[in-house]
């Protein structure tokens, strides 16, 4: 993380004005730079990556019981992780691309849908992509209802919101 933002720094302090404003703005998170062709990409995206990510479920269910439970249904764990990064990372860098970057949606969506509907990944697969679209709104939402005129980058409120939910799972852990 350090090395990417000293980059990230490094760009910035020898950019224009406007152009290291744009990358700061893009460090918030921003869904005002978004357009149709970003909706579009992104919603390729989505689909390729739900649709093939469901074909997995029943692996990714398994796995979730623990790695030693999955190898003995005849699973390849390693191989299973691969593809859940691979996948993960495909749609991270799809909206980060466009938008930039927004925390803790990726952490809330899945723990809060998990914690409704339990395990089963047919149904956290979608459910949780929905609670992220939920979680997404509601922080544009009250964004906009913080400041008239100028609307706070949402990654700010996500932020605000995040912080607080990782140490209630945090803390939940331990119990």
């Amino acid at each position: 993380n350090f090395f990417f933002q000293a980059l990230q720094q490094y760009l910035q302090y020898r950019a224009s004005p406007e152009i290291a404003q744009v990358i700061s703005g893009w460090t918030f998170g921003n869904l005002q730079r978004s357009s149709w062709i970003s909706a579009s990409v992104s919603a390729f995206t989505w689909t390729a990556a739900m649709l093939i990510s469901l074909t997995y479920a029943w692996k990714l269910t398994a796995f979730a019981d623990g790695a030693e439970r999955a190898n003995g249904l005849g699973i390849n764990t390693n191989r299973l992780r691969m593809f859940v990064f691979t996948v993960s990372s495909v749609l991270v860098s799809a909206a980060v691309a466009f938008i930039g970057t927004v925390a803790f949606v990726g952490l809330i969506a899945p723990h809060c849908t998990k914690m409704i509907l339990g395990d089963d990944q047919r149904f956290l697969i979608i459910s949780s992509s929905i609670m992220g679209s939920i979680l997404m709104l509601a922080a544009s939402v009250i964004s906009k209802l913080l400041s008239e005129g100028a609307t706070p980058p949402v990654g700010i409120v996500t932020s605000v919101i995040g912080v607080p939910f990782l140490f209630f799972l945090l803390m939940r852990s331990k119990e």
